[in-house]
């Protein structure tokens, strides 16, 4: 495990982003003249050319997730490739310490804690990036579980100036072969993990069941048996019934799917010259509390809040979107300080919960519009789905009894077959098989 793969800038680029995708990428570099920052985003298909012409002498940062829109912003993320740490060692103990010496005592930290080496390490002059490679990108669906790894990973690494800031989907970290002009130094990799000379990645579950509390499978498990447990203690008969052809989610992944039917329904409608006056405050407040509810950081939550407006106000200012989510943002920051609100008799975070009901009410959901949404619908369209889901696995379990039973019968067929060849009698066969004469019978005729 060393530094034996050379890495320039388009090649680290490219150990996480797809050349021939159709998202967008983002580039944040510092401007001397202006003695600020400036972010300009590009088709990935445009990374090759980008990557080679930027000048080696700035300071550079590449986001590390793709984006559906030309705009860095969670809301906008398409697909991840990779879980990474910026640790920010000259903020720890470790400050003063060589690169070497520092990825050493973490990799000993890692392997403690039993959490899998990075794929690669970058030096990045003043830090480390720490970067585990997914043998494939994951969607925006799954943000919840990738988000709670980044979490994992940066409590791990906590002692070494893991920057909990920093762990975020829409993050930008320094680009191979830029320099930091801080430390004066240029950003490299300075250890890898091979085998055989290809760096390791790691399937997304494969990761998760290492660093998360409980698998998929254990979560399920303490589900039923928790389940098992009410039955037990009730004195009611529990009925078992479908989930309405919904998946059982999390909180914060039906935050993510409510804000994807949301989208749904700006498209359906496609209203001429944008939404309506009366709309757009729902579409952007909504939309910026299931971010929240999602995940998001409070202090994003403004950042966020004006990427949504761009697309369902597009005529507004920042100052207008702000003004339409600043409750939600202040609901936020009180979640994140651990503040409940009590409703019969339950503790609830602040954010707005609507049910689905509110929700279509106030968004005007039409019969038709609801068939396209995944978890905004009627108690009628969860009962259709329910009813729809179950005559297709009726079918499909009629299907596959059916082909069974074809196998079984011609391969008693061909014994019966044999059996006869070598003179035995019907009854004898029948009894050998385990079935009656008429049956034996006809397997002789067909």
């Amino acid at each position: 495990m060393s530094a034996q793969l050379v890495f320039d800038g388009l090649g680290e680029a490219e150990l996480y982003h797809e050349p021939q995708g159709r998202g967008f990428f983002s580039v944040l570099y510092k401007d001397e003249k202006e003695q600020r920052k400036r972010q300009e985003n590009y088709p990935v298909t445009e990374m090759p050319k980008v990557i080679q012409l930027l000048p080696k002498d700035r300071d550079t940062w590449i986001s590390q997730a793709e984006f559906f829109k030309p705009n860095r912003r969670l809301v906008n993320l398409t697909s991840l490739a990779l879980q990474f740490v910026d640790v920010d060692y000259y903020n720890s103990r470790y400050a003063g310490r060589s690169p070497d010496f520092v990825v050493s005592c973490i990799s000993h930290a890692l392997a403690d804690k039993g959490v899998p080496f990075p794929s690669l390490i970058l030096d990045s002059g003043r830090g480390l990036q720490l970067k585990w490679l997914l043998d494939a990108a994951i969607p925006r669906q799954a943000l919840p579980r990738w988000n709670a790894i980044q979490s994992y990973l940066v409590a791990s690494l906590e002692d070494f100036g893991a920057d909990a800031r920093a762990k975020d989907g829409s993050r930008v970290l320094r680009l191979v072969n830029t320099v930091n002009t801080k430390a004066d130094r240029f950003v490299n990799v300075c250890w890898t993990n091979e085998i055989d000379g290809e760096l390791v990645h790691y399937g997304f579950d494969e990761l998760a069941e290492h660093v998360l509390p409980f698998t998929r499978n254990e979560l399920a498990a303490a589900k039923a048996e928790s389940a098992e447990r009410k039955a037990l203690c009730s004195p009611f008969r529990v009925i078992k019934g479908g989930h309405h052809g919904l998946r059982r989610l999390s909180s914060k992944q039906l935050a993510w799917d409510r804000l994807e039917d949301l989208r749904t329904i700006s498209g359906l409608r496609d209203w001429e010259g944008g939404h309506p006056a009366g709309e757009r405050d729902l579409f952007v407040f909504w939309g910026t509390n299931f971010a929240a509810l999602g995940g998001v950081e409070p202090r994003q939550l403004y950042r966020e809040a004006a990427a949504l407006a761009r697309e369902f106000a597009p005529t507004w200012s920042r100052r207008e979107a702000q003004a339409v989510v600043s409750s939600v943002v202040r609901k936020a920051h009180e979640s994140a300080s651990g503040s409940k609100v009590e409703f019969n008799g339950k503790k609830y975070p602040p954010l707005y919960t609507p049910r689905n009901a509110t929700l279509m009410t106030r968004f005007r959901v039409t019969a038709e519009e609801e068939r396209q949404l995944r978890t905004i619908i009627s108690k009628d369209e969860k009962r259709r789905r329910d009813k729809e889901r179950d005559t297709r696995r009726r079918r499909e379990a009629g299907a596959v009894e059916r082909t069974a039973y074809l196998a079984t019968s011609s391969e008693r067929r061909s014994q019966a077959r044999a059996m006869a060849g070598k003179g035995l009698t019907q009854a004898e066969i029948g009894e050998r098989l385990g079935v009656t004469r008429r049956a034996v019978g006809n397997y002789l005729k067909g």
